[in-house]
């Protein structure tokens, strides 16, 4: 059997595993989502080389190009989730998964699994280690099971699901397109750092004027 497929055993069961973990202990959801993606790094640490991704930044235009393309595309796909459940008045419940933090050790943990290990843990698992171009139907059949992994680690309802789902789709489309997983890793990571930064200077400041 190839290679890809096996390393794929540890990974899936262990997002099933936190799937079930998230839904029975909530409160304990920032915990389960650290020691997930660390899980998924310490499987993947030997697919990622520093060299390699220094290299594709200093590629040039080839690299830029789609990389500017999946940030804007992000960016509009995050507008449009942020807006989504207004046009929905009947639902109630967004299904997002709640993230409790409860300290200055809570809230560090929170901000290096959300803006360091979730972009690498995800594209090296969720894109690069489960994305096939063997041949076009086992393209399209993996690139649909990205994104519900992917929506699921998030979400547990349907709105949200679609939120999420919608929200990765520039970056798996940017891997597809690209086949290069530093592109979809970028533009991930960028948006890591700006959606999560504000909220954790903000706690910061907070904390520090008390």
């Amino acid at each position: 059997m190839n290679t890809k497929w096996k390393k794929l055993y540890f990974p899936l069961f262990w997002e099933v595993a936190f799937i079930i973990g998230t839904r029975l202990w909530s409160i304990y959801a920032l915990y389960l989502y650290f020691l997930f993606f660390l899980g998924i790094l310490v499987a993947y640490q030997d697919s990622f080389s520093m060299r390699a991704w220094l290299s594709s930044l200093r590629s040039g235009k080839r690299f830029w190009i789609p990389v500017f393309l999946t940030g804007a595309a992000t960016y509009l796909a995050y507008q449009f989730k942020l807006k989504f459940p207004s046009l929905l008045p009947m639902v109630l419940d967004v299904g997002i998964i709640d993230i409790r933090t409860t300290g200055v050790v809570d809230m560090f943990l929170f901000a290096v699994t959300f803006m360091f290990m979730a972009p690498f843990a995800e594209e090296l698992f969720l894109r690069a280690g489960l994305i096939s171009f063997a041949d076009k139907k086992k393209m399209v059949a993996t690139t649909l099971l990205s994104l519900i992994l992917n929506m699921l680690l998030y979400a547990d309802g349907w709105v949200g699901m679609v939120s999420m789902a919608l929200l990765f789709l520039p970056m798996t489309l940017c891997y597809v397109c690209t086949r290069n997983k530093y592109a979809s890793l970028t533009v991930h990571l960028v948006y890591g750092l700006c959606y999560h930064m504000p909220d954790f200077l903000y706690a910061v400041a907070r904390m520090s004027m008390r």
